[in-house]
């Protein structure tokens, strides 16, 4: 109810009206482009940004519906500026949108379809990490790592193993693209595992074995400022000891409570990192605080993480030729252990653009840039408020 002395909360929103773009998507000639006999995987993307082959993820770029029969593109949505084709991240042609409305037609140079990618059958046996005796049942998950699934649309991978008369046998998925992934197995019984893996073709190779423990044990603690008051919403990640995240997401993260009290109850026995972060404080005046890590033992109950007050740092990062692409920044204290790792799946997630802000302590670190086709040697620097550390990334070749 509002009194006659109050006013209405009100806010404007100014809408912007719907952008339509169809037309045809044509070879350099104007003849229609022949779709319909391609096997191949193509993309359409209408995106905002101009689209560079080596630069952003085209599937980060934006969306858009693609017609092999009619050989034409449809687009509704947000406004664009730039509508292209891909095939396997290789960029087959692009075209500016000048004015919203029916679009411009899309020439494309079919001629640039790459070969198709090398694949291969990955094979995965999972076993008791004590008995070395295959586990009956379990659920497996074959992620494709993030920075290497440019263009070629290899989705996640599921499968699951209920016991019966192929128990013990090995998990097989076939045609898989070469390079990186992750596996996250579960069973019922055992610590959920995750384990990084890399794809190759190797003829005749062994079923890749996973060892699964059982979860004996927990780790739990609390998390509190330079002045010992506690924390609550703080971020914590369980990580193994080398900096890779010990449990599949999101199991390996969770939130401390209003006492700032957190715990990992299924873990199997061994060492351990754990980290703790907050993004923003309850409080709107308190000050904002840097991340922290220390080393743990399965069953250690007193884990104790001090969040010390944080320092500004601005990181600007040079693409070549202007590119803007997503990264993840990855960075480490003087111990090589990671303070801020954004990787994939993470709450923090994907940055984009040419700028991010960090939240750290005094100090020495080292950050690394993670970025699709791009890479950047570590960088050394120490801390300062308002600090600036700039970033040269290079793509494959080397080229700035």
């Amino acid at each position: 109810m509002i009194h006659a002395d109050e006013r209405e909360p009100r806010e404007d929103f100014a809408l912007a009206p719907t952008t339509l773009l169809a037309e045809a998507i044509v070879v350099e000639d104007g003849a229609p482009a022949n779709l319909r006999t391609i096997t191949r995987d193509l993309l359409f993307v209408a995106s905002q940004i101009e689209p560079v082959e080596g630069g952003t993820n085209p599937r980060m770029l934006g969306g858009g519906e693609l017609d092999r029969e009619q050989a034409r593109y449809s687009y509704e949505g947000a406004h664009v500026a730039w509508i292209s084709l891909w095939c396997d991240g290789v960029l087959l042609g692009k075209a500016r949108v000048v004015e919203p409305g029916g679009g411009p037609d899309l020439v494309v140079d079919l001629a640039r379809i790459p070969p198709p990618a090398p694949r291969a059958t990955l094979a995965v046996e999972v076993v008791d990490g004590e008995s070395g005796e295959p586990v009956v049942e379990y659920e497996l998950r074959v992620i494709r790592h993030a920075l290497e699934s440019v263009g070629d649309g290899e989705a996640t991978r599921e499968f699951k193993r209920t016991g019966g008369t192929d128990a013990g046998a090995s998990a097989e998925f076939h045609g898989l693209s070469l390079g990186r992934y992750e596996i996250e197995v579960r069973a019922a019984g055992y610590a959920p595992r995750l384990v990084a893996l890399h794809h190759d073709a190797t003829a005749g190779a062994a079923p890749r074995r996973i060892a699964l423990c059982r979860p004996i044990s927990s780790i739990a603690g609390h998390v509190v400022d330079a002045q010992g008051i506690s924390v609550s919403g703080a971020m914590v990640d369980l990580l193994q000891p080398n900096g890779e995240v010990a449990l599949p997401f999101p199991d390996y993260q969770t939130l401390t409570n209003v006492e700032g009290a957190f715990e990992f109850p299924f873990v199997a026995t061994g060492d351990y990192l754990v980290n703790a972060h907050v993004e923003t404080r309850a409080a709107p005046d308190a000050p904002a605080l840097a991340p922290a890590i220390v080393a743990a033992s399965a069953g250690k109950s007193d884990v104790h993480l001090v969040l010390p007050p944080s320092l500004h740092v601005t990181v600007d990062v040079h693409f070549p030729s202007g590119i803007v692409s997503f990264f993840l920044p990855l960075v480490r204290d003087e111990s090589d252990r990671p303070l801020l790792d954004f990787r994939p799946g993470s709450a923090s997630g994907w940055c984009i653009g040419t700028r991010t802000e960090l939240r750290l302590a005094a100090g020495a670190y080292t950050i690394e840039l993670l970025a699709p086709n791009h890479r950047c040697d570590p960088i050394r620097f120490v801390a300062v408020d308002d600090g600036t550390v700039t970033v040269e990334m290079v793509n494959k070749e080397g080229r700035r």
